[in-house]
């Protein structure tokens, strides 16, 4: 963010632009809305990223992982979305946010999403250590709607 406090050039919208349709449906968007925050006054311990040049929640779970903002398309909400998580750590998440299916598996249903690279939902995955793994371990993509 700019010392001047202005809202950084990336993130300074065209007057034509279509925001503020409660989704944050945009890589702008999403990219933005963590500065956004800060700019309000509502979150102050975050990170920046130079190379991407945008503000991130990095965190200490596992190399790679990054905390945003984005949306899920499919069922048109809003998410917090956290990239590369661990399998483990996806399937802790998973276990503390949904019930248990009937079949026990996780992110089959409720507040917990896995994803694929390209945006395709996954069933479950398997950590590197277990028998079998790894399977989607990091799981590239984990939705949880809000």
């Amino acid at each position: 963010i700019r010392s001047n406090g202005g809202v950084s050039a990336g993130c300074n919208y065209p007057a034509a632009m279509q925001v503020g349709n409660g989704l944050v449906d945009t890589a702008t968007e999403s990219d933005c809305a963590l500065e956004d925050l800060v700019k309000a006054g509502m979150l102050t311990k975050i990170d920046y990223d130079g190379a991407a040049n945008r503000y991130v929640l990095a965190s200490p779970v596992a190399v790679g992982v990054q905390v945003s903002l984005w949306f899920n398309a499919a069922a048109n909400e809003n998410v917090v979305r956290i990239s590369n998580l661990p399998c483990d750590v996806a399937l802790e998440v998973d276990r503390k946010f949904d019930s248990t299916t009937a079949a026990n598996t996780p992110f089959s249903q409720g507040f917990v999403i896995a994803q694929d690279v390209a945006n395709a939902q996954i069933p479950s995955c398997i950590p590197a250590n277990s028998p079998g793994g790894p399977v989607n371990d990091p799981v590239p993509v984990v939705l949880i709607k809000y």
